[in-house]
């Protein structure tokens, strides 16, 4: 059982996530001595949630991912910082290593990766082959930082050495396929529109092929074949918006002209 807290800054971005903020919260509270939440407009309670939960709630419009969470390290009172999204759980394995990471005083190196686990609607834990991510997110901010790109949110190592830690985070990645399409809708707008313009062949050809490769590198590769009937719908509705970013991006390119 942790009980102290360590010198160390959280960091969460928020827009309406009122149904997962405070599980969020409460899962790193405990653990560091600074929490801070930065929301980007929510109207759905979120800003009164985070209050109660005892972090710090700071307010700034939405300017894309890497920005905002390059804003968010900004606002961190300690140069080692956690950064967990909205949609994310730290497991408490996870966090009783960093509490002996830092034990003894600040880590030997200056970033760590931690592995992501996607969870399915309806589950309360990754299933077998569940999709992992393994990303930096403990880090020093005064030796490496987010990057700027508006589709991407990757801290940039700089050619700095980085270790890995054991413990998981688990991604409730979507609550409901309704909110997950609304989701992937956002994003493949925000894809389409900041992604470099492309010969027009070049996405005809992409146009007939990116589907059936994405629900195949999605139920495949990505294990959601052991995900039942929820892991088909996932892959087919992943894949359809893979296709839609394209349509999208023929769109957009066929006004300018």
């Amino acid at each position: 059982m942790i009980t102290t807290r360590l010198q160390l800054s959280c960091f969460i971005i928020t827009y309406n996530e009122a149904s997962r903020i405070v599980k969020t919260i409460e899962s790193v509270k405990d653990l560091v001595d600074d929490l801070v939440v930065v929301d980007s407009g929510s109207t759905d309670g979120t800003q009164d949630l985070v209050i109660r939960s005892g972090a710090r709630l700071i307010s700034n419009s939405w300017p894309g991912y890497g920005p905002q969470k390059r804003f968010a390290e900004e606002q961190c009172r300690n140069d080692w910082v956690l950064n967990i999204d909205a949609d994310e759980v730290m497991t408490a394995n996870l966090a009783r290593e960093i509490f002996q990471l830092f034990e003894t005083g600040p880590p030997q190196l200056p970033a760590y990766r931690i592995y992501i686990k996607d969870v399915l609607p309806g589950d309360r834990e990754p299933r077998l082959f569940a999709r992992t991510f393994n990303v930096v997110r403990l880090y020093n901010r005064r030796i490496m930082r987010y990057s700027d790109s508006k589709t991407h949110d990757r801290v940039v190592s700089q050619g700095h050495e980085v270790g890995q830690l054991s413990g998981l985070f688990y991604h409730f990645t979507m609550m409901n396929f309704d909110q997950m399409i609304l989701k992937l809708n956002s994003y493949s707008n925000l894809q389409a529109e900041t992604q470099s313009e492309k010969p027009r062949a070049v996405l005809l050809v992409r146009l007939l092929f990116e589907m059936p490769i994405a629900f195949f590198h999605a139920y495949i590769f990505r294990g959601l074949i052991f995900g039942g009937w929820r892991g088909f719908v996932i892959s087919v509705t992943t894949s359809f918006f893979r296709f839609m970013r394209i349509a999208k991006k023929m769109e957009r390119q066929t006004r300018k002209k």
